[in-house]
């Protein structure tokens, strides 16, 4: 018995040594993982995550379109970057099968620096990079943190090493900046999201994580047209998004998830919302730069939500009392006029000169244009304009908050609006010679690309007169998926047949 009793002993003394064992190496790499993550999202909302492994990086290298998204001398930087480091035998072998993390940082007159963090593999001692570093570049010069070095296609990069963790970048500023940023002011929750993802997307050739809280306007950078404040899906929105990269020689798509943090974002409004076929572009014009449409599958349901909204921001007593005065006033029943006759999509756009304008579809426009009759003031036959303020917001939201007191048309089932009543005589002259957005061959090809239902869909096309290579379409489309967004983002090439 004494004997079957040691033997367990050692047993369990053997297992617990080897459980010790397993999770010092556990938390040992998670915290070398997490030391490179915490460099990539210290002051980037934009982080590209691509695994060191030759046929990943051949395959990215060959992708022209990719290096389109970038600036020439970013592109520089990235090919040296691979030239000569990544495809040196002797150096790489330091990063093989290590993530390599590229962070877009904004910086001064619109542009963007790029900061790549990584660490050192467990084959290989930190101590002996740096003096075969010496050896394979033109010049190497140590400072107290950082390192200046110039590689033999003349390049000067910056590298600041700390044990495993490595960081590079052509910019002094970028590498000092990043070590006064601790991982303490690190976003910690989308360095967790992060993490969650990485898993999920091991398998991708390569993948983008986003984190809209960085009001960087890094889209500039990669937009076919101007961006302007109108467009709210990028501005100020508490969501982080995981995109996988999908090969293609046509293209260039991303596709995975958006995840909506905040409860009081606009966006939280439509996660329950089934996404549904986009019909409401067929009434675009055909120089719309832009535009956003929100499909509301269940409007009684959606607007309960927006009620809530509402409410947390303190602002639900105030319309209620404004619509139970206009009621009184006009003897309506508004909630019987636009509530009851909105089908089930809405978009706000803006034209290439500028104006903006919105458009609800509708079950019934005629009926609901005798029902507004008492509230409108006519401008011309068709064009009327609201007697009373804010009617649109109250009903959908943010997107309609900039639609005071509009003129509106109601044709064809959609009510058109705008602030200006010439904005709208131009839209008559488009719609009714034909001039739409869904004759644009560019456009159809680039839908064509994308699933056809959305619960959100967001355009941005490049205006005619713009000379640029910049993609000719920007596509983010977001269908719900149990409280968070199926996503797809594309930019189009403008010379794609």
């Amino acid at each position: 018995m004494k004997r079957i009793y040691f033997i367990v002993i050692i047993l369990l003394a053997v297992l617990s040594a080897l459980t010790y064992l397993y999770f010092s190496k556990l938390n040992k790499d998670t915290h070398i993982t997490d030391l490179s993550l915490s460099a990539a999202t210290a002051q980037s909302g934009l982080v590209f995550c691509v695994q060191n492994n030759k046929s990943v990086t051949d395959l990215l290298s060959s992708q022209d379109l990719l290096q389109r998204l970038l600036s020439k001398d970013k592109q520089k930087t990235l090919l040296s970057l691979q030239s000569q480091f990544l495809n040196d035998p002797d150096l790489n072998k330091y990063l093989n099968g290590q993530n390599l993390y590229i962070s877009f940082i904004a910086a001064k007159n619109k542009n963007t620096d790029l900061l790549i963090s990584t660490q050192i593999n467990e084959q290989n001692d930190p101590a002996t990079l740096k003096p075969l570093l010496k050896s394979k570049v033109i010049s190497l010069t140590d400072t107290a943190d950082v390192s200046r070095l110039t590689t033999k296609d003349s390049l000067t990069f910056y590298l600041k090493q700390k044990d495993n963790l490595l960081l590079l970048s052509t910019s002094f500023k970028t590498i000092s900046n990043n070590l006064k940023a601790e991982a303490g002011k690190t976003d910690q929750e989308f360095l967790d999201y992060i993490k969650t993802n990485l898993k999920l997307t091991s398998n991708s050739v390569a993948s983008v994580y986003l984190n809209f809280n960085f009001q960087q306007n890094l889209l500039q950078q990669i937009s076919p047209s101007a961006l302007d404040e109108s467009l709210m899906l990028f501005q100020q929105q508490d969501a982080f998004a995981c995109l996988s990269y999908n090969y293609s020689k046509e293209k260039i798509l991303f596709t995975g998830n958006t995840f909506v943090k905040s409860d009081q974002n606009y966006l939280k409004l439509f996660t329950e919302s089934k996404a549904g076929k986009i019909t409401i572009d067929a009434l675009l014009p055909e120089n719309t730069a832009n535009y956003t449409i929100y499909t509301i599958s269940n409007y009684t349901e959606w607007s309960q939500q927006l009620h809530k909204r509402f409410t947390e921001l303190n602002k639900e007593k105030e319309i209620q009392t404004a619509l139970g005065r206009i009621d009184t006033k006009y003897h309506l029943e508004l909630q019987r006029t636009i509530p009851e006759y909105f089908k089930d999509q809405l978009v706000t756009f803006q034209l290439s000169s500028g104006e903006k304008l919105g458009v609800i579809n509708l079950k019934n426009g005629d009926k609901l244009s005798q029902l507004l009759l008492d509230i409108s003031s006519d401008y011309q036959t068709e064009i009327k304009s609201f007697k009373e303020q804010d009617l649109l917001y109250y009903y959908f939201g943010d997107p309609f908050k900039g639609f005071k007191k509009p003129y509106y048309i109601i044709i064809d089932n959609a009510m058109i609006f705008a602030n200006n009543a010439s904005t709208l005589q131009d839209f008559l002259s488009n719609y009714s010679g034909n001039h739409l957005l869904i004759n644009n061959k560019t456009y159809i090809n680039a839908l064509d690309q994308l699933p056809n239902t959305s619960t959100i869909l967001f355009y941005l096309g490049k205006k005619k007169q713009e000379n640029t290579e910049r993609f000719g379409t920007f596509i983010y489309q977001l269908s719900a998926d149990h409280k968070n967004f199926q996503t797809n983002t594309l930019l189009f090439n403008n010379n794609t047949p």
